[in-house]
Parts: structure tokens; C-alpha cells; sequence
């Protein structure tokens, strides 16, 4: 049996923030912790769990010690949760080990596989209080697969989760498993725990964990280790760089804006006496709570004043806090509070912080590290300014993204080769006609049912809607086949010929035609209004360019769209125009008097 280490690494920072043991026996080759578990269940089996548990801990701490700057680093070590039922005799053989190799407590994670029903009692939670004081930190393994994850996330109180697999699998092209995992993370970080994908393999998936706010990723994308007990970090850490300097969607952030709010609370070290706690509420009496941090600077949650006052009035209680012979420490009297990243948009900060009513604020980090308290006030005022600044870019008709934004995103588009892109350019036809028949009025309503029309039927979370000016909008779609989009687009645009109709007289509804005058004062019969479609499909890999090239692409399918016989053409960046199906038997084209 021999162990080798994956590295873990920060999404924000491409920064080594430690190392994950996985056992190596030959029949596993690419180091996935997931071989740890056949053991754990024969050992369990035969009775012996407690001992090949020390013998993997054991060697997990040799490989670790011998890894560079290894006391700034974390060793995440699996553990079957079983062995919460043998704690009493396994919690002193990790402290003899670590203290063998020099370890000190908090720099090893426990993490707990829960692969079947967890028995939950007092035994199995005082098992889980044992272990953690010899290693200081609990991760939940494969979290989301087994039958007890989210028993464990409530009741253990863990530092980290440790997603399985399945939800980053082919970086997140199923919008159904973005929305799933958008919502354990928020979970996660409400609670105040660090979320880390494993059994990362490609870029896509590695930036795909980026956008879903992940803390931590691992897997074969910096290397299956599985001939060497130490990765090369260097080359590991060059790799995350690269991609993260490449990942230009960084700058869609709220980072200066939250940067300007936050309040830089003077945190406590978790390992500070309580005595000095109660000291320092006595000389600071601005605040009620302070952060708690780790070793490394890792938000651990806040004590608060209220929750050492009980022990303060007591009798003789100050004097039993001040004792350092105590059994209870800084932890016991910490209170959970949300986490969030500096990058993190202030809309996902607000839903995070709304999730927690008891909430004070929430922590914002830098690199996983405390960086300041961001406080409800705060965080009122930042989305205040941030939605002003919105406000003066929206269209004052339909409320939508105005050309400031959507040129932003355009560029975006432009500059990301990492992701596959389809955008539609819509626009009315027989507009004028209309508009000079019926008003502006009416034209305005007709302006906003469209728009109307595309929030219903098309916004998503990888969907962006924009309004041009007049009867001008764009949409974009991320990841989205371009058949799909076109479905729906085809979709759009028949429920708008028909919404319209109600606008016209009984007369133009009956004939599908109204007589007006065009551009040069002749008058003609025009058709009821519909709307014309451009889709350009811009595949992966294929961005780069600049968006004038793509503003002048979809200038031309506007005038192919036009005279296509359903309004709608297709095509992909830098390709021949290719024109959609035949329009729809339901949705004849009027027939005009001689």
C-alpha cells in the first residue's frame, strides 16, 4: 500500500492551498481517492478499521512532510465514517502520529466518506468532537451522492465539502446541473464552509467550477500523481495561472464595488484564550462580535459578545473562562456566518446573506483568506449603487441591458474561446407602417410585449437579453446548441406574430394587411407586424476576433433574414448563410388585392 498527494488548488488564486492523499495500489492509476473506499469496506468488514485507517493517516503524513513548505499547506486525509464508533481508540493514534512527524492541529482535514446511512448519536458526535480536536478540520467527502451528506453538512458542522464528480462532468453543458450545483454551493457558503470539486480533468470544467463559485478544485487536470509521492507544484500552479489569466469573464465581477463597503474587523485567532476574547470586548465596545480565523487566515465563523455574557454573569464564571485548564476552547462558542468571495456578484452576496435571517453580515475573503465583514447596511448601499449604475445603461421602455452593456458583453463573447456562443439579432418588420397607423403608443406596446416576450420565453441563467433601441434587441446564449436556439427562437417569434394581432382593428386582423405609406410617402399594403431573426454561431474556439466583425456579420443576416421565408437565418461566424425551415403552415403569408 503506498500513498501519493493531488494537490488542491484555489480557483480565485491558482494558489497550492494543500494536498489530498490517495492510496496507490496499482489497479488505480489515476489516483482517484475513490480507491480508498474498497479498503475502508474490508477493513470494516474484517474488523479491523481503526488500524488501516492509522496505517493510510500514517502514511499520508510521511508523503506530506516531505513536500515543500508543507507547514503552510493542509493534508486532506478520507476516512470512512465508521470509524466515528472507534474514535476513542483512533483520535490518540492520529495525535501520537502527527506529533511524531512535527503536524500541528489544523493542518490536517479529515474528510469523511458517507457512502451508505450514517447512525446518528451521541457516541457517533462525540466520536466526530474527538477527531477534530487532534486534526482541527472536517471535510464531507463526496458530498451529493451519498445517503447521508447532507445529515453530515448539519449535524458535523464541517469545514469543507468535497463534491463528487458527477456534478462538474463535462463542465456543467447541462443547465439543470449549473442550477443544482449553484445551489449547493450557496448552501455551502451560508453555512460558512469551503466548497472543493474533485476529479477535475479539463480546462472547460476547471472554469466551469470558477463561475459556479467554488472554492477549491483537485484532479487529473495538474496530474495523477501516481508514480510520485510530491507533485510538481511549480508546474501545477504555472497551469492554474495560465488558465485563470486566460478566463477574461473575470471581470464581470463586483470586486471594486464590494471592496469599497467592506469593514476590516480586526479578526481573533481561533487559538486565542477566552480570557483574551472577554479583553478585548472590553476595550473595544464598538463592536458585538469579532471574526475568527485559522492559522492560514480562514474564516471560522464570529464569537459574539451576547454568547460569552451568559458565562460572564455567572458565578464564577469569568474566572472559569480565564482558566487555561479549561476543557472548553475558542471553537465551542463559535457562531456560523455566511462566506463569500470578493469576486462574488452583490446579487449572489444579497442571496446568500437573505438565506440566514439570524445573519450580521457576511464575511468576504480574498484567496480563501479573511479579508473584511461586509455588514447588511453595507450591502444595501452596495447594490444601491451598483443598480444605479444599471439603471443608467437600461432602456427607459423595457428596462433591458442598453448598448453600454451589451457592448461589454459583446466583447466578452469575443475574447472567450473557451465557451461555444450563439447570438440573435431581432428586429421588426413593417414596423414604420405601424407605428404611423396606430401611434407611438401603440408602438411602444408593441416594444414591450416583445420585450416581454424574450424575459418569458428565453432568459436564463446563460442567457443574455439586451435592447438595442427602437425595435432593435439582442439575445446571447452561452453553451446552447444552435438547434435549440433556434427552436426557440422560432418559438418566439410565432407567439409574437400572434400576441401582436390584438393590436391591429377588426379590419387588418380579418384582411392580415394594413395600406400605408412607405419611406417615400407611396402607399402600399404592408403585413402585420412579425419579427425578423439573425443567429450567429460562434463555435468554441473560435473568438479572438474583434466585435466589429461580428457587428458587421450581423448587419448582413438582418437583410438575409428579412427575405427568408420565415424571417430567420442561420450562421456560423466567418460560414455561408444558411436559412431556417420553411415557415409554418399556421402562419400563412397574406394574400394582397390587385
Amino acid at each position: 500500500m503506498r500513498v501519493a498527494l493531488l494537490p488542491v488548488v484555489s480557483l480565485h488564486s491558482a494558489r497550492c492551498i494543500g494536498y489530498e492523499a490517495v492510496l496507490v495500489d496499482g489497479s488505480d492509476d489515476t489516483g482517484s481517492a475513490q480507491g480508498l473506499q474498497p479498503l475502508f469496506v474490508q477493513a470494516a468488514a474484517a474488523g479491523v478499521l481503526s488500524d488501516v485507517t492509522a496505517e493510510v493517516f500514517r502514511l499520508a503524513l510521511h508523503a506530506f512532510v516531505q513536500c515543500p513548505r508543507w507547514e503552510e499547506n493542509q493534508l486532506f486525509v478520507s476516512m470512512d465514517v465508521r470509524v466515528l464508533g472507534c474514535s476513542d481508540r483512533l483520535a490518540p493514534q492520529l495525535g501520537a502520529l502527527m506529533e511524531s512527524c512535527g503536524v500541528d492541529r489544523g493542518r490536517v482535514v479529515l474528510a469523511l466518506e458517507a457512502h451508505g446511512p450514517v447512525r446518528v448519536c451521541d457516541e457517533a458526535m462525540e466520536g466526530l468532537n474527538a477527531l477534530r480536536a487532534v486534526a482541527g478540520r472536517v471535510a464531507i467527502s463526496h458530498f451529493g451522492t451519498g445517503s447521508s451528506g447532507l445529515l453530515l453538512l448539519f449535524l458535523a458542522n464541517p469545514d469543507y465539502i468535497q463534491l463528487d464528480r458527477f456534478f462538474i462532468t463535462g463542465g456543467l453543458s447541462s443547465s439543470r446541473r449549473r442550477i443544482f450545483l449553484g445551489h449547493m454551493v450557496n448552501l455551502a457558503h451560508l453555512l460558512g464552509v469551503r466548497v472543493m470539486a474533485r476529479g477535475v480533468e479539463t480546462e472547460q470544467e476547471y472554469l466551469a467550477c470558477r463561475e459556479a463559485g467554488l472554492d477549491l478544485v483537485q484532479g487529473p487536470l495538474f496530474g495523477a500523481e501516481s508514480d510520485r509521492c510530491c507533485p510538481d507544484m511549480e508546474q501545477v500552479l504555472a497551469r492554474a495561472r495560465d488558465i485563470n489569466a486566460r478566463d477574461r469573464r473575470r471581470a464581470e465581477t463586483d470586486q471594486d464595488l464590494v471592496q469599497a463597503r467592506i469593514t476590516r474587523i480586526p479578526p481573533i485567532p481561533e487559538d486565542a484564550q477566552l480570557a483574551d476574547v472577554l479583553e478585548r470586548f472590553r476595550l473595544d465596545s464598538t463592536h458585538t462580535f469579532f471574526p475568527v480565523v485559522s492559522c492560514d487566515g480562514e474564516p471560522l465563523g464570529l464569537v459574539r459578545e451576547q454568547t460569552l455574557k451568559n458565562y460572564v454573569y455567572a458565578p464564577y464564571g469569568k474566572e472559569l473562562l480565564s482558566n487555561k485548564g479549561y476543557a472548553r476552547q475558542l471553537r465551542d462558542f463559535l457562531w456560523p456566518c455566511p462566506v463569500a468571495d470578493i469576486r462574488t456578484s452583490a446579487e449572489k452576496i444579497l442571496e446568500i446573506f437573505s438565506a440566514d435571517e439570524d445573519s450580521e453580515g457576511i464575511i468576504i475573503t480574498a484567496d480563501g483568506c479573511y479579508a473584511g465583514f461586509l455588514s447588511a447596511r453595507s450591502l444595501l448601499r452596495l447594490l444601491n449603487e451598483k443598480n444605479l449604475a444599471v439603471a443608467r445603461d437600461q432602456n427607459p421602455l423595457t428596462r433591458l441591458p442598453g448598448n453600454t452593456m451589451i457592448n461589454a458583453y459583446m466583447a466578452r463573447v469575443m475574447e472567450d474561446s473557451q465557451s461555444s456562443w450563439c447570438i440573435v439579432y431581432f428586429d421588426f418588420d413593417g414596423f414604420k407602417p405601424f407605428n404611423d397607423t396606430y401611434g407611438f403608443r401603440q408602438g411602444d406596446r408593441a416594444i414591450v410585449l416583445f420585450a416581454n416576450l424574450l424575459v418569458r420565453d428565453l432568459r436564463r441563467d446563460d442567457v443574455f437579453i439586451g435592447h438595442i433601441g427602437g425595435d432593435d434587441f439582442v439575445a446571447g446564449f452561452r453553451n446552447i446548441s444552435p438547434e435549440m436556439v433556434l427552436e426557440r427562437v422560432r418559438d418566439l417569434t410565432a407567439c409574437f406574430r400572434r400576441d401582436v394581432e390584438s393590436f391591429y382593428d377588426p379590419d387588418a386582423r380579418r384582411n392580415g394587411y394594413i395600406v400605408a405609406s412607405d419611406r417615400n410617402g407611396t402607399r402600399q399594403y404592408f403585413p402585420l407586424l412579425s419579427a425578423s431573426a439573425a443567429v450567429v454561431h460562434i463555435p468554441q474556439g473560435a473568438g479572438g476576433r474583434c466585435c466589429d466583425h461580428l457587428a458587421e456579420t450581423m448587419a448582413r443576416l438582418k437583410s438575409e433574414a428579412k427575405a427568408a421565408p420565415d424571417r430567420i437565418v442561420v450562421a456560423c461566424l466567418g460560414e455561408p448563410v444558411r436559412r431556417a425551415s420553411a415557415p409554418p403552415a399556421t402562419m400563412p403569408e397574406p394574400v394582397f388585392p390587385e
